[in-house]
């Protein structure tokens, strides 16, 4: 299990879906990077590789870039295949993306809001509803937490093949390497070529 969440990690899947392609659910997965140290280590380089490969391409957008490519054209009813240069020019909305997140300090990309009240007066607000009256912020949250957590309940009972253990008898995602390439096989084939060799 190990090989292939490494795998899927580095096709730049996020861990919903490689506990889907594990048929596991998110909570174990969870469960599994806490209580094995190996398992979550193996996905760290996965993610780290397809981050970078992601940078790299917002790079390229944000500078513009030169790629070799191929004309195909039809020319007296034959195929004539013309190699020839491409040129992508920078995209504004990559520069933007780009600068905003690494020279913050230079290129921010927000607003600032500062609430300020006569001195000697307390801050009053106005939930406008957003908040049912007569109920605290606790009470709220509260209730948003009760939300999320049948959300959470109403998945897994939606995705019911999944398991809460691993494959092995200990309950530990490692296995048998031999299993492990076959099932990466499959995964192959059934994710139409998108994991990395």
């Amino acid at each position: 299990m190990v090989k292939i969440a490494k795998k899927l990690a580095a096709a730049g899947m996020t861990e919903r879906e490689i506990a889907e392609c594990l048929e596991i659910t998110p909570k174990t997965l969870h469960n599994w990077k806490a209580d094995h140290p190996k398992f979550r280590r193996a996905l760290i380089p996965g993610k780290r590789a397809a981050d970078q490969r992601v940078e790299a391409s917002l790079y390229h957008r944000a500078v513009g870039y030169t790629c070799p490519a191929t004309h195909v054209a039809v020319i007296n009813d034959k195929v004539v295949l013309t190699p020839i240069e491409k040129h992508y020019p920078p995209s504004e909305g990559a520069m933007t993306l780009w600068l905003t997140n690494r020279l913050k300090k230079r290129w921010k990309n927000r607003q600032s809001n500062e609430l300020t009240t006569p001195p000697g007066r307390p801050l009053e607000l106005d939930h406008d509803g957003l908040i049912p009256p007569g109920s605290s912020l606790v009470d709220f949250y509260e209730a948003k937490m009760a939300a999320h957590a049948k959300e959470d309940a109403d998945y897994e009972r939606e995705h019911p093949r999944r398991s809460t253990r691993s494959p092995n008898a200990g309950g530990e995602p490692e296995g048998d390497e031999a299993d492990d390439d076959k099932r990466l096989t499959e995964l192959e084939a059934r994710l139409d070529g998108r994991l990395p060799r």
